[in-house]
C-alpha cells in the first residue's frame, strides 16, 4: 500500500479546474501562496489512480476521508460551511463503509459523523425548493418510509429551515405517492392512511401546508 502524495491531489485538482475553465491557482495548506490562490488540505490516502472515471474502493475511501475531515473542521471552529462534489455511492461501500451504515450519499454519512438521528436533503432554487421524506432508497423502501410520522416531521423540518432563512410564512405542497393520489382508493389507500394524516397534524400546528398533490401536477402548481 502507498499513499497518494500530495502532487497527486494537486494535479488531479488541477485538472478538473482547466476542465471547468477555472482561472485559480492552488497550494498546500502552510505554503506562501499569491493573493487569490485556494489552500488545499491534503488527505492521505493509499492507492488512489490518479485519473477520472476508476470505480475503485480507494476513491470510496478517499470521498469518506474528505468528508469526514470537513465534518471534524467544522465541528472544530475551523471552518463555517462545506461544499460537496458528486460521490460513487458504490465505491464508498466498496471501501467498507456499509457495516451497519449503507450510505445513502452525503445525507446519510453526514448524519452518522454528527450523531444525529434524522437527515433531509434538500434542493434548493430560486422558485421552488423541494425537501426529501427519503432519499436514495428504492421505490418500494420509500414508499414505506413515507409515513404520517416521517411526513409529519419533514413537513416540519422544512418550515423551521425557511424561518431560519428569514421566510416568515413558507408555503409548502406535499407530493403524493399514487397517481392522481390514489383516486381515493382506486389506485392504492397509501395517500390516504400514510400521507394525510401528517399534512393534518401539520396543518394543526398552523404551518401553511397542502396535500397530497399529485406529484405530476405540484412542481408546476408551485412555480
Amino acid at each position: 500500500m502507498r499513499a497518494t502524495p500530495l502532487s497527486v491531489i494537486l494535479d488531479t485538482l488541477e485538472r478538473a479546474r482547466d476542465v471547468c475553465g477555472l482561472d485559480l491557482a492552488l497550494h498546500a495548506v502552510g505554503e506562501t501562496a499569491p493573493s487569490g490562490s485556494l489552500a488545499v488540505v491534503h488527505v492521505p490516502v493509499d492507492d488512489l489512480p490518479g485519473r477520472f472515471g476508476v470505480l475503485s474502493p480507494a476513491c470510496g475511501e478517499a470521498s469518506f476521508r474528505y468528508v469526514n475531515t470537513a465534518v471534524d473542521l467544522i465541528q472544530a471552529g475551523e471552518a463555517v460551511g462545506m461544499v460537496t462534489a458528486p460521490i460513487n455511492k458504490e465505491a464508498l461501500n466498496a471501501a467498507g463503509h456499509h457495516a451497519g451504515h449503507h450510505y445513502d450519499g452525503h445525507t446519510g454519512m453526514l448524519a452518522h459523523l454528527t450523531g444525529c438521528k434524522s437527515s433531509w436533503m434538500l434542493l434548493a432554487s430560486e422558485t421552488l425548493n423541494v425537501i426529501h421524506v427519503s432519499p436514495h432508497v428504492s421505490l418500494k423502501d420509500a414508499i414505506g418510509r413515507a409515513t404520517p410520522e416521517r411526513v409529519l416531521e419533514t413537513v416540519r423540518t422544512g418550515y423551521k429551515h425557511f424561518r431560519r432563512m428569514g421566510v416568515e410564512a413558507p408555503r409548502i405542497a406535499v407530493a403524493g405517492i399514487n397517481p392522481h393520489c390514489g383516486e381515493n382508493g382506486l389506485f392504492g389507500r397509501e395517500d390516504d392512511e400514510q400521507v394525510v394524516p401528517g399534512v393534518k397534524q401539520a396543518q394543526a400546528e398552523g404551518i401553511n401546508v397542502v396535500g397530497p398533490i399529485p406529484a405530476d401536477t405540484v412542481y408546476h402548481r408551485a412555480n
